[in-house]
């Protein structure tokens, strides 16, 4: 039996909501699945990725009222810095939209190596996959 978790309002001090605690097979089991998807999300085009990212970024602006109220429940901010925070969340996945179709990768002189001399290095740049915070 896992461990429930109670999302506590650090004002009232009510229980906002509660979920089971994940035990490390099933987070390992869950990490698997997540990581099986790899191959799939690699064949997509920048384009699609960027659409991915403004997308996310237009449901959050969508709903910014309801997830600015469940900020203010969970961890006790005021609205205005709820609102703050659903505003810089949007700027950044439209900045990582936009720069998500920049990343073409770069050419790099072995000259500045002295071993080598004339040739060139080409790198590119690709997603590696999950990244866990």
């Amino acid at each position: 039996m896992s461990e429930e978790f109670k999302v506590i309002n650090p004002y009232n001090e009510k229980v906002t909501t509660s979920f089971n605690m994940e035990d490390f097979k099933s987070v390992e089991k869950k990490i698997r699945k997540l990581k099986s998807g790899k191959k799939e999300l690699s064949l997509l085009s920048t384009f699609d990725r960027a659409n991915i990212l403004n997308k996310l970024a237009d449901l959050i602006e969508k709903n910014q009222n309801e997830l600015s109220a469940l900020i203010v429940s969970e961890i006790g901010k005021t609205i205005q810095d709820a609102k703050v925070e659903m505003a810089r969340s949007c700027a950044t996945l439209r900045v990582s939209a936009i720069e998500c179709t920049q990343l073409n990768g770069e050419v790099i002189s072995s000259d500045h190596f002295g071993m080598t001399q004339n040739k060139r290095g080409i790198v590119e740049w690709k997603p590696v996959g999950l990244v866990l915070a």
